[in-house]
């Protein structure tokens, strides 16, 4: 459901292999992808989970050792961060040790992905000897936002880059000098990177979330030959300690993560719902609704649509968001003109329009996420009433609404960066964001873009394609 163009911007995703619940089929998608088509029996199915995602990598063919899966968290998505009152955007992809010990390595790096290795679903039928991961998703988040990654000890004097060299080059200058691994020098270090981070965000005004996130659990296979710990995958040494005494049996069990595969069957008509791969809602054809899967069931969504005088080639959907900054009096459109600086003159119309953030409700490279994030939120807009039913040609939604608010900050940070009373005022804590609803706004296609008349703005096309190998 991929062209191999997305293929080929996406070589550095891990592949996700199962089999199809249909038939039995094995079954080759990427990583993020939530809708998928049997290449054998044809049938499609939404794979959903209630938690974050738990895969595990198989050990090489030839190990014939026990094998020991060590768990990892993963985050992939796109950092927003306020510099210098300009909000900037980064697509990073981390890891670190989700189990406190310090003879695995700290983070995934490349190796499973130049070994062109495999996910699998860890379910509770597989074999081996899981170890559980003593650090907690909150725990990892947080260390993240420090730039800590990696296990207990190791962890505090890396930082590692957006491709994760920088922190391997870290991590062998520490392993071959011995004054690094001193508990005190370690420790004095991350005091003083934590104290220099907290002064830092302090003085700018602390400001950043992630948007667009994948973050999962991923097992990697070690095995132990008596002396020495090895890959699974590479089936290299990387430890000549002795195999670690936190890894007993009492520590060891399966995981009891499963996925929930749902047909893509309508609920209100019984027709064939068709969406993105990575899509989150999808959409019937036949009824013209839309449904996303959520607590393992498909629930239907509402939408507000706007209105135009010319033909409509697509419709993009937006999140729309009511908000309030702590302190100040910002309820209307033209409230928002006088605060923003916006160059409008304020009619009594305007005194009467609420006051909204709207957030694009597709992935998009950072900037012009932000940019037509800015320039929607920054025209009037009256919202008509909720409607069942959506236009055929509505582009995919995924981005979730979850995600959508965490970007309301970011959005407003934009906003009232002219103003130098509201803008430093606005944090993640400072803002309220309530009355939630999805807004498919219609665009006329053109030659390189789509075109809003009545809004009068244009959506670059390319920028909505290359959206999906994000």
């Amino acid at each position: 459901m991929r062209n191999s163009a997305t293929g080929a911007v996406n070589s550095s995703d891990f592949r996700l292999e199962f089999q199809c619940p249909q038939c039995g089929a094995p079954v080759t998608i990427v990583e993020n992808d939530r809708l998928f088509a049997c290449p054998f029996c044809k049938v499609k199915h939404i794979i959903h989970s209630t938690s974050h995602w738990c895969f595990y990598l198989p050990a090489a063919q030839g190990v014939h050792s026990q094998i020991y899966y060590v768990p990892y968290w993963r985050f992939k998505g796109i950092e927003y961060r306020r510099r210098n009152n300009e909000v900037t955007g980064t697509i990073i992809d981390r890891s670190a040790i989700a189990f406190d010990v310090d003879e695995f390595p700290p983070f995934l790096g490349f190796k499973a992905q130049i070994h062109r290795a495999k996910l699998r679903m860890a379910t509770p039928d597989v074999n081996g000897y899981f170890l559980p991961f003593t650090l907690h998703r909150d725990e990892f988040m947080s260390r993240m936002e420090r730039g800590i990654a990696g296990s207990r000890k190791l962890g505090a004097v890396l930082n590692q880059g957006n491709d994760g060299v920088p922190a391997m080059k870290d991590l062998l200058f520490t392993l071959q000098n011995s004054e690094y691994q001193s508990d005190r020098y370690i420790a004095q270090a991350s005091r003083n990177a934590m104290q220099r981070s907290a002064m830092q965000q302090k003085k700018q005004g602390e400001l950043k979330d992630y948007i667009g996130e994948v973050l999962s659990i991923i097992y990697y296979p070690y095995y132990f030959d008596g002396y020495h710990v090895y890959d699974g995958i590479s089936q290299q040494q990387i430890s000549m300690a002795q195999f670690p005494d936190k890894v007993s049996q009492k520590l060891l069990r399966a995981p009891r993560w499963t996925p929930c595969f749902l047909p893509t069957l309508c609920p209100n008509c019984g027709w064939d719902l068709t969406g993105q791969a990575d899509s989150f809602a999808y959409q019937c054809k036949h009824c013209c609704t839309l449904w996303s899967a959520g607590s393992g069931e498909l629930k239907q969504l509402s939408c507000a649509i706007l209105q135009t005088a010319h033909t409509a080639g697509i419709y993009l959907p937006y999140w729309c968001f009511r908000f309030r900054i702590a302190g100040q009096n910002i309820e209307s459109y033209a409230d928002l003109i006088r605060n923003a600086y916006l160059a409008k003159v304020p009619t009594p119309e305007m005194e009467k329009l609420p006051c909204c953030i709207f957030v694009p409700a597709f992935k998009i490279a950072p900037r012009p996420f932000l940019k037509y994030a800015f320039l929607m939120s920054s025209r009037p807009v009256e919202l008509p009433a909720p409607s069942s039913t959506v236009p055929e040609h509505t582009f995919a939604l995924t981005l979730p609404m979850n995600e959508g608010r965490a970007a309301v900050p970011l959005v407003a940070a934009q906003l009232f960066r002219r103003n130098k009373d509201i803008a430093p005022a606005i944090t993640k804590e400072s803002v309220e964001v309530f009355d939630a609803r999805l807004v498919l706004i219609p665009f006329v296609c053109g030659g390189y873009e789509y075109t809003q008349p009545e809004l009068n703005f244009a959506v670059i096309k390319n920028t909505v394609q290359w959206g999906k190998m994000l």
